[in-house]
């Protein structure tokens, strides 16, 4: 009664951790498929989690010519697998339990075989084209079969054995985490003492490729064919005696027991999915890591930006500046002028309103348009070359960043995130490099000074059509001239007086110096204004053709950020689990006596 009871609670709590486990793999195809997992591992972590729910199964794997078919018929007792010098299994092969014999072709590598052999009533036998051959589909075939495995029985033979080939196929076996054990085929090849020598030379170099020792079982596989078809009793007795088989079939039937094959087939995803994670969570941190710099680019590119609108506003300033310099000129000419001209022994002069406007504009306003349309001119091309400056320091950037890729073993590499991280690089690039490769110099600086012409008519003169800025300025300034021509009234109606010429010279210089603020103030203004306009819708243009770089590092770096965090979640609950399967294996081994489940790899 305690032992059905036990095995009622080793049955239940076997269905809890499948279903766990079930989910768990589950919950990281999600994850890995996020982060552009291939099919192949979509398909082995769907074909674990199908498994679990699968007979145990032991997988023969070996290169060609090493005795996989032999060994497996000298388990069934019979034939039921070809034999050759050549390779003679180009599918895989699966011998399942059946009453009556029978072969379904499940696709175009994979066949079934139906055996009424007592050892397949718990568990399947894949038998795998041999590796190291000619024909290279066959070790394609096996090697996307190791991963179901829940056990490995990799066969070596002893006229060459653990070649390089095989170390290889090894380490493959190893790295999905598998349950391994050797065997050493055709001792009846060799002698006791060189068969000794064989089977320490095998063991330290697995023991090395492993990590530990595992289990090597030598055998004549033929020879145990043999004896089993043999009708002699004595001499069925003496092969399976110099066959040393029986060792392997006692592991098989008897020491793989029920627990031992349920911790295999339990650990089997586990590995599976560890293995898995890990590659995938080292891809994520991979990924975060290069996104990382990816943000760094952004936001240096940003800072850039800043700096660029900070020195261009500065620049613009001193720049501005040189304008009011000219204006300056002008004030103090003006002051001379009237200084000179209004004065008593000058009022025929004054009178003369041609002569003085005429006088005005030769010393007063003279080259004022000129200066003022070379020093605008002057900053308008400056503006352009800066601009121009900005574009190609981006692009120079970006085509650094871009030689940033991700490693070639990174998954995903050719499609998905290093793919479009690469698209979104080469169309900025592109972009800046349309700019600056289009950039006409002389249409933008045409276009920047019908702008800020426009901006200063538009407040200080309505209607003046095209003039040039200097022209424009010097044609409100030189209205003054009008006020100064003014004085013939004030003479002609008031007298000679000696106070009505001052009066009027200060009338003039006031209107004149109000004239020269209120021009200098729009000018100034409007420029600004102007200029701001042009540093704003150059910084947004560049922004916009970064922005979709942008989105995607922010986008992508959140999205890797919780697959990361998925991928750990989901190993430590691997590894918890792991250790969980593994109390549940010694607390039913030790409700077994005579069993092996205690036994550790």
């Amino acid at each position: 009664m305690a032992r059905v009871t036990a095995r009622r609670l080793l049955d239940a709590r076997r269905e809890e951790l499948v279903a766990r486990e079930r989910a768990l793999l589950d919950r990281l195809r999600a994850a890995i498929d996020g982060l552009d997992a291939s099919e192949a591992d979509q398909e082995v972590l769907r074909q674990a989690a199908h498994g679990l729910e699968a007979l145990f199964l032991l997988v023969v794997v070996g290169e060609f010519n090493a005795g996989k078919s032999a060994l497996i018929n000298a388990l069934a007792g019979e034939r039921v697998m070809p034999e050759g010098a050549t390779p003679t299994t180009s599918a895989v092969t699966l011998l399942r339990y059946g009453e009556e014999p029978a072969e379904i072709r499940r696709g175009a590598d994979v066949v079934e075989r139906v055996l009424p052999a007592a050892f397949l009533r718990q568990i399947t036998i894949v038998d795998t084209p041999g590796t190291n051959a000619v024909i290279r589909r066959h070790e394609e075939i096996t090697r996307d079969f190791v991963p179901r495995a829940d056990l490995i029985l990799f066969v070596t033979s002893v006229d060459r054995p653990f070649t390089e080939s095989e170390r290889s196929f090894l380490e493959l076996i190893r790295d999905w985490g598998k349950k391994i054990v050797i065997v050493l085929n055709k001792i009846d090849l060799l002698t006791s003492e060189d068969l000794a020598q064989v089977l320490r030379f095998v063991e330290q170099n697995a023991t090395a490729l492993l990590g530990a020792t595992p289990e090597i079982f030598p055998v004549a596989a033929r020879l145990a064919f043999a004896a089993k078809q043999s009708a002699d009793p004595a001499e069925r007795e003496r092969l399976l005696t110099f066959s040393r088989f029986g060792a392997l079939e006692a592991y098989i039937t008897e020491t793989l027991d029920e627990v031992s094959r349920l911790r295999l087939k339990l650990l089997n995803p586990l590995g599976i999915a560890e293995r898995l994670n890990a590659r995938y969570l080292a891809t994520a941190e991979e990924r975060l890591a290069l996104l990382r710099e990816d943000f760094r680019t952004t936001e240096n590119i940003e800072r850039q930006l800043a700096v660029y609108a900070e020195d261009m506003r500065r620049d613009f300033k001193l720049r501005v500046s040189e304008l009011d310099t000219v204006l300056l000129a002008l004030e103090r000419r003006g002051d001379r002028f009237f200084d000179s001209a209004f004065r008593l022994a000058n009022v025929i002069e004054l009178i003369r309103a041609e002569r003085i406007r005429a006088a005005f504009d030769r010393e007063v306003i003279a080259d004022t348009a000129a200066q003022l349309d070379e020093r605008v001119q002057a900053l308008i091309d400056w503006m352009v070359e800066r601009e121009l400056q900005l574009w190609q320091g981006v692009m120079e950037y970006l085509n650094r960043r871009r030689q940033a890729q991700t490693s070639e073993h990174l998954i995903g590499a050719i499609g998905g995130f290093d793919y479009n991280r690469r698209q979104l690089l080469q169309a900025v690039a592109r972009t800046a490099r349309q700019v600056v490769e289009g950039y006409d110099r002389t249409a933008e600086a045409t276009k920047l000074a019908e702008e800020m012409r426009a901006a200063v008519m538009q407040t200080a003169l309505t209607g003046a059509g095209a003039l040039s800025l200097g022209t424009l300025i010097a044609v409100l300034v030189g209205t003054t001239a009008a006020d100064v021509t003014g004085v013939l009234a004030a003479v002609t109606l008031g007298g000679l007086g000696l106070f009505i010429i001052p009066a009027k010279k200060r009338q003039a210089q006031q209107q004149f110096h109000r004239r020269i603020g209120e021009l200098r103030a729009q000018l100034e203004a409007s420029m600004t204004s102007q200029f701001e306009t042009e540093l704003a819708r150059s910084l947004a243009t560049l922004r916009d053709a970064i922005a979709p770089y942008t989105r995607f590092v922010r986008a992508e770096h959140e999205k890797v950020s919780g697959l990361h965090d998925t991928l750990a979640s989901l190993r430590d609950e691997a590894t918890a689990l792991h250790a969980e399967i593994e109390r549940l294996a010694g607390a039913g081994a030790e409700g077994q006596p005579g069993g092996a489940g205690a036994r550790r790899d």
